[in-house]
């Protein structure tokens, strides 16, 4: 069992220090050289997004063209 000094100062380094990083460092995610990966993940994200949408329509229209043919046999 901790004693509650050890667990304040566990807390203390698993908090962690976050420094903002100057905008022409290459670590900072807005820097320059990260455009093109960002873009390609927007296109990436897009596509799935479009991809999930029409598979959601053409499960709605196959729902409905089903539910059609019940109430037509009906």
């Amino acid at each position: 069992m901790q004693s509650t000094k050890q667990r304040k100062d566990a807390n203390r380094r698993a908090a962690g220090i976050v420094r903002p990083l100057a905008a022409d460092d290459p670590r900072n995610l807005n820097h320059p050289c990260h455009r093109e990966q960002w873009l390609e993940l927007a296109r990436t994200l897009g596509r799935l997004e479009a991809r999930q949408e029409f598979e959601s329509s053409q499960h709605n229209e196959r729902q409905s063209d089903a539910s059609t043919k019940t109430r037509h046999r009906n």
